[in-house]
């Protein structure tokens, strides 16, 4: 859907995070850890129907029954406007 929508994105060959950190772990925490593996990375955004997320993280909150919606989709491609090519 992404793509379809000719937003200039790239996934990460590593894209998802650890399945299971364990008890009393967040989404933010497993994203936390997945940053730590990667320190080239400089931006991103996070794309998720969970809200256990830290503030300073950048969420994209979609609706676990409708999936990603338009709405979603302009927050998206608002980020990821201001990234630099790579």
């Amino acid at each position: 859907m992404l793509r379809s929508q000719k937003l200039n994105i790239q996934f990460h060959d590593d894209w998802k995070t650890s399945d299971y950190l364990g008890i009393g772990m967040s989404r933010g925490d497993e994203i936390n850890e997945w940053l730590t593996r990667h320190p080239e990375i400089d931006d991103y955004v996070c794309i998720d129907d969970g809200t256990d997320f830290y503030d300073n993280q950048k969420l994209i909150l979609t609706n676990i029954d409708d999936g990603l919606s338009f709405e979603n989709m302009k927050q998206i491609e608002m980020i990821i406007s201001k990234w630099s090519p790579s």
